[in-house]
């Protein structure tokens, strides 16, 4: 209901979201976020640390939360660097992982003494798979770390596109439950949608043309403040016409890379 209310109108603040990787060890039927299509996209760390000091100096404060997580971030080879990173520029900001968790218990000692030096939350997504949820918080208690898992009985959701791109954008951003929530950071680029600047994978994968052009995002290095882009992320897009709003139950499972798992 918050977001709702702050639809249309510059925000005070944002949630910014960190996608650091397209591939990821679970490949969900329907991914949001387009794993098992993806191709081999690794967040360079050279261009994250220029992205976070210019954010940083058009307004830290304006940045409520950094979340890093796509496919699975724990499979990126730097993420130790980019958690390093993203706090040194951003020390007053929530800074979490979101992870489907399966490899937290393989993580090196230097993970986890990263994330308490560096106050990272560790947010775990619930799939119907099986995690040994009492090591892992014995983990996070040795490191003295903040979990939040959700273990929910809620079935498993298929968001549809129209590959026609024949829906109304500011009627679909109205009722979108994502917006604001979903804003992401990527190669010097924030999108209101999580999917804007990852509809390529879709896109290349199934020989489709979803388009994405310059008005759907913002370029952080072109604009003269931080109210730019607070302004910017309140607005609808035109990439928001291929979105249906249809969340269709569906059974969770690997997935096929079949299309009509996101038509």
């Amino acid at each position: 209901m918050y977001f709702n209310k702050k639809k249309f109108k510059k925000q005070d603040w944002m949630l910014l979201k960190l996608f650091i990787i397209g591939k990821c060890n679970l490949n969900c039927k329907g991914c949001n976020a387009f794993a098992p299509i993806a191709d081999n996209y690794i967040l360079d760390t050279v261009s994250f640390e220029s992205d976070c000091r210019h954010l940083s100096e058009l307004g830290a404060e304006k940045i409520l939360e950094i979340q890093i997580l796509d496919g699975e971030p724990l499979l990126h080879p730097k993420l130790n660097e980019i958690i390093i990173i993203a706090r040194s520029y951003f020390p007053k900001t929530n800074l979490n992982i979101l992870t489907n968790g399966i490899l937290l218990l393989k993580q090196k000692e230097e993970f986890w003494e990263c994330c308490q030096s560096n106050k990272v939350d560790i947010l775990i997504t619930h799939y119907p798979i099986s995690l040994d949820i009492k090591s892992i918080r014995e983990k996070i208690e040795k490191y003295k770390l903040k979990l939040r898992y959700c273990q929910s009985v809620a079935p498993w959701f298929k968001i549809e596109y129209d590959l026609t791109g024949g829906h109304n954008p500011e009627n679909n951003f109205r009722r979108c439950g994502g917006a604001l929530q979903c804003v992401e950071l990527r190669d010097g680029k924030i999108a209101t949608c999580q999917n804007i600047l990852k509809i390529s994978y879709f896109n290349a994968y199934f020989q489709k043309d979803i388009e994405v052009n310059e008005t759907d995002f913002i370029d952080i290095y072109k604009v003269k403040n931080m109210d730019e882009i607070l302004e910017f992320i309140s607005k609808p897009v035109s990439f928001c016409r291929y979105c249906t709003l249809k969340t269709m139950p569906v059974k969770w499972e690997i997935s096929k890379r079949d299309i009509s798992e996101w038509t």
